[in-house]
């Protein structure tokens, strides 16, 4: 019953997130433009994403984790994406990797997904754009 609920206003709620997502992605679009930032792509080719998450990569792992807990201290939720299976304690244990995976390592260690849901409101949405701009701004960091 839970499922088909959802199922029935799919559109309804796909097209929400996906609003919220470019509202982000404009949002933030300064800091990215400055280098303080990277976005993901606001287009796929021939495809369109359905806004299940929106992300920011922040340029190291100490900068993310300061910007996770600038954003907590404000009562924004955010989190970081993935343990890569790798390093999980399972891929650890039984896992074999063919390279060193510098990449995901990097990526993982710089991703933090903001908040996005079907009911959260522009209002929210601009609090955390100002947020994340606020915590770069502090850091004394030119943003044009």
């Amino acid at each position: 019953a839970f499922l088909d609920a959802q199922f029935a206003h799919a559109d309804e709620v796909i097209a929400r997130r996906r609003a919220v997502w470019r509202r982000y992605h404009g949002g933030l679009g300064a800091l990215a433009a400055a280098g303080l930032i990277e976005l993901p792509p606001s287009s796929y080719d021939d495809r369109q994403a359905n806004g299940h998450l929106f992300h920011v990569l922040a340029a190291t792992l100490a900068t993310r984790l300061a910007l996770a807990a600038h954003l907590k201290a404000r009562g924004i939720h955010s989190v970081s994406h993935y343990v890569p299976l790798h390093s999980s304690p399972a891929g650890s244990k039984w896992g074999r990797a063919g390279s060193g995976m510098k990449v995901t390592d990097d990526i993982s260690d710089r991703l933090l997904r903001l908040p996005i849901y079907f009911g959260i409101s522009d209002a929210e949405v601009d609090a955390v754009i100002d947020a994340v701009s606020q915590f770069y701004a502090r850091r004394n960091t030119s943003i044009s």
